[in-house]
C-alpha cells in the first residue's frame, strides 16, 4: 500500500471532529477551570436550569462571560448530555 493510500485509509477510519467535540471542549475549558468535571457529570438539569447555573457562575463565581453562540452551544451540550431525562 502506498503512503498516500495508507494516509487516506487512516483519515477515513478517524472519527470526525464535530460540534459535539467542540461543545465538550468548551465545557471542559470553562467548567474545569474552577472545579472538577465530576460536578458537571453528576447533574441532571433542564436547559433552563443549566442556563441559570451559567448565569450564576458568571455573576457570582467569576466565570468569564460567554458570547451568545458559545453559550448556546454549551447549553445544547449540557442539556443533551446531562439533561433532566438522562440516567445517572
Amino acid at each position: 500500500m502506498t503512503r498516500l493510500a495508507l494516509l487516506g485509509a487512516l483519515l477515513v477510519a478517524m472519527p470526525a471532529y464535530g460540534e459535539e467535540d467542540s461543545a465538550r471542549e468548551l465545557v471542559e475549558g470553562f467548567c474545569a477551570a474552577c472545579h472538577s468535571l465530576a460536578l458537571v457529570h453528576q447533574q441532571r438539569l433542564s436547559r433552563e436550569v443549566w442556563d441559570e447555573v451559567l448565569t450564576w457562575m458568571v455573576d457570582e463565581q467569576g466565570m468569564p462571560e460567554l458570547d451568545a453562540p458559545d453559550r448556546a452551544h454549551i447549553l445544547d451540550y449540557l442539556s443533551r448530555t446531562y439533561g433532566i431525562d438522562r440516567p445517572r
